[in-house]
């Protein structure tokens, strides 16, 4: 019996993944999925550990949470059929979030953060910004904890 790449398990996968440095492994995972697109490769590890690195992909990356409520909204009617769902959703695999420009809206990052029930590691650089001020920043922090 011969074992391809394409048969191998999802578990030797996310095995080998796990092996790998954070910021590396996402170019491992979509390198995979470009070169082994029927794997059992667990694409959900893309979004694991989320890197900001340009203003726009706050909005990108709000716009790709919406639009997947949306189409759980659509696919599932039961209330209980909808909290599963939700439990495999794109925010709840979010564990690690880096902030990494300073050229953001702060109301986008704050929107973003309450989304992400399972963020256990955040990393926020903070620097100068026309129109958001420190109060503002501490609020949303404060509002966070709250919840």
């Amino acid at each position: 019996m011969t074992l391809s790449f394409d048969s191998l398990p999802a578990e030797i996968y996310s095995c080998i993944i796990a092996q790998l440095d954070v910021h590396a492994a996402h170019q491992m995972i979509l390198a995979l999925t470009r070169a082994i697109p029927y794997s059992a490769i667990p694409r959900y590890e893309l979004f694991r550990n989320i890197r900001i690195r340009r203003p726009g992909q706050v909005e990108e990356l709000l716009e790709r949470m919406k639009r997947d409520t949306i189409e759980i909204n659509q696919r599932y009617k039961s209330p209980s059929e909808k909290e599963e769902a939700h439990y495999t959703s794109l925010s709840s695999y979010i564990q690690s979030f880096s902030l990494e420009t300073f050229n953001t809206n702060a109301s986008l990052v704050l929107d973003l953060l309450s989304l992400l029930p399972n963020l256990r590691e955040l990393e926020i650089w903070i620097g100068p910004r026309k129109g958001t001020t420190r109060r503002e920043f501490v609020l949303g922090i404060g509002r966070r904890r709250s919840n």
